[in-house]
């Protein structure tokens, strides 16, 4: 359980469990009774639910208009175990419960709930309940909202509940509050916090369905990939593939984010893939015999093409095997709902041959489950490189020099990875180029940026002091995504620094994949931002896989979050240094090393 809330929230929520332990096992010792006063003591409606079950037994209407009798309550509380349900909606305050069920789309709803509200940490917000496999969190929302089911989140609200503490889910996980002493945060709406719920489809006054003009007018985040893919699939049926690109790529810029423009294209592109049937030519000639349209001359007595005639009836590969070669080009975990898209997978027929074509895949060894979430699935890249370890020849790390004299802990190889996380104004851009001016006698520098154009780069150089601009031997690029595509390989590469669409921070660790994998005896170090006040950069847990070295800066402080190659027998892990930056560029420390023990 703390390990699926630390890859969500990391390091620093990791302690918060600790902390909340004593007093989750202290209200837990006092028995069911003291979760109920607790309930009643916030304004909850409640009822019982079996003991390892989700679904009510009982008649529980009534509870969504008022809350138990105290005699309903102590024939409930007899000592026997119970799961407890709390009702949502106005029984309980206008209670409102976002249920995610999908780590990817928490993680996604956090960086969201930042953009919007400037607050770092959901856990500090308000209520929050760790369930079998997610994360409840618990609001009272003024603008009550309809229950509603959107991708990977349900919003429980009037005429609805959810399991609370101290439930027990049918696979024997518990359910407990994050924060047990944390109140229920109130809100004006939903969309306060960045959730958007789509509002009732009406017909259109063109001759498009009236959810096509819905859509069309733009969606907000965690709704736009399904409706790229729903748009696409109404348009390719009427339109060339090539205006339907123009006119997603048009609706992409009324979303709020737009989606990466590549992303639109690659959707459009799978839409008209799964086109079964070519419609009817016009008058071109052609004569449609046996689903295949041959030239008209073919039916005059003359012989066609053998070899066209070939390749038209030649067999179309079966759904396995169609499915199989998709899974073979996907890295990382890929969710049911993928392929049923991708292949217009729709009705319960399909779904479960596509259910059996899995788990064949996965008898042959082909694919794997996720352990603790069923929906998603990955290749297992069984293909494997020989480390030729008896051929490695020279292991000196490479003369590479830091601010701060961080080489005198960590030691640099050839084809590390190195990521600075720093919040905003910390002097991200500061290290990166005094790591320039250590390093670029002795290496060839390429420095991606995608923030300062030359004349503002220049003016941060001129504030050096004791070198001139035309002393500085390192190559400037602009650049803001697809980093992976210009890595020298046997070069220092620097990039200042790797964005993020909104809401796409899970993928921070396939992006640093991807540019590790370009590595060859070169080293890459990689900025990127993070939010005032949290332990890792944007991607959390997601980003610390392929760095070497991770180094965190806020609030005058660079810490060593995580280093591999210690350089003397000292462990560097959770070093601590303050300084000061003096004219954007200068580093004067005001404290030196030292173990930071939060």
């Amino acid at each position: 359980m703390t390990a699926n809330l630390s890859l969500l929230a990391g390091a620093k929520l990791a302690a918060r469990l600790a902390e909340r332990t004593a007093s989750v096992t202290e209200k837990t010792s006092q028995g069911f009774g003291a979760f109920i006063k607790h309930y009643q003591d916030m304004g909850l409606s409640f009822f019982p639910i079996p003991y390892k079950s989700k679904e009510s037994t009982i008649q529980w209407k009534r509870y969504q208009t008022s809350c138990p009798r105290e005699d309903e309550i102590r024939k409930w509380n007899n000592g026997a175990p119970s799961n407890l349900a709390v009702v949502t909606g106005k029984a309980s305050g206008n209670l409102v419960v976002l249920d995610f069920d999908d780590t990817d789309r928490y993680c996604e709803f956090t960086n969201t709930f930042y953009d919007k509200t400037g607050i770092g940490d959901l856990f500090e917000y308000t209520l929050c309940v760790q369930t079998s496999r997610g994360v409840h969190v618990w609001l009272r929302v003024e603008d009550l909202p309809k229950s509603t089911k959107l991708p990977s989140l349900d919003i429980k609200s009037e005429g609805g509940y959810v399991l609370a503490p101290p439930s027990v889910h049918p696979t024997g996980k518990v359910y407990e509050f994050i924060d047990p002493d944390m109140p229920v945060k109130s809100i004006q709406r939903l969309s306060d916090i960045g959730i958007e719920i789509p509002g009732k489809l009406t017909t259109g006054s063109n001759n498009k369905p009236g959810w096509v003009n819905q859509l069309l007018s733009g969606v907000g985040q965690g709704q736009r990939n399904d409706s790229a893919i729903r748009l696409a699939g109404y348009f390719r049926n009427i339109l060339p593939q090539d205006v339907t690109e123009r006119i997603l790529l048009d609706w992409n810029m009324k979303n709020q984010p737009p989606l990466p423009e590549n992303e639109v294209i690659r959707t459009v592109g799978s839409a008209y893939r799964l086109i079964a049937h070519p419609p009817d030519p016009p008058n071109n000639g052609h004569i449609k015999k046996d689903n295949i349209y041959l030239p008209k001359d073919c039916q005059s007595g003359l012989k066609p093409n053998r070899k066209l005639t070939e390749n038209l009836t030649k067999e179309k590969p079966t759904l396995s095997k169609q499915i199989e070669a998709w899974i073979r080009k996907t890295s990382g975990w890929f969710s049911y709902t993928e392929i049923d898209h991708e292949f217009d997978l729709r009705s319960p027929n399909d779904k479960q041959n596509r259910y059996m074509i899995l788990r064949r895949l996965k008898e042959k060894g082909v694919i794997e489950s996720h352990k603790t979430n069923n929906k998603l699935t990955r290749f297992l890249q069984t293909d494997v490189r020989i480390i030729d370890f008896k051929s490695a020849g020279n292991r000196t790390p490479l003369a590479v020099n830091y601010p701060f004299q961080i080489e005198k802990l960590f030691n640099t190889y050839p084809g590390n990875l190195i990521v600075l996380a720093g919040a905003p104004d910390s002097g991200k851009t500061a290290f990166l180029l005094n790591f320039i001016r250590l390093n670029m006698a002795n290496f060839p520098i390429y420095y991606q940026s995608s923030e300062m154009g030359a004349i503002e780069l220049a003016n941060r150089l001129e504030n050096f002091d004791s070198i001139s601009l035309g002393d500085w031997r390192f190559t400037a690029e602009e650049r803001s995504s697809n980093f992976s595509d210009v890595i020298r390989p046997d070069c220092i590469n620097i990039i200042d620094y790797l964005e993020f669409d909104s809401g796409e921070y899970f993928k921070a660790g396939d992006y640093l994949k991807e540019i590790h994998d370009k590595l060859g005896t070169g080293i890459c170090l990689v900025a990127m931002q993070k939010n005032r006040g949290s332990t890792l950069g944007r991607g959390g847990n997601l980003g610390l896989e392929k760095p070497r070295l991770y180094l965190t800066m806020d609030n005058g402080k660079i810490k060593i979050q995580k280093a591999k190659n210690w350089a003397t027998q000292m462990n560097p892990n959770g070093l601590t240094l303050e300084y000061k930056v003096v004219k954007g560029c200068q580093f004067i420390v005001t404290k030196d090393w030292y173990k930071d023990e939060d």
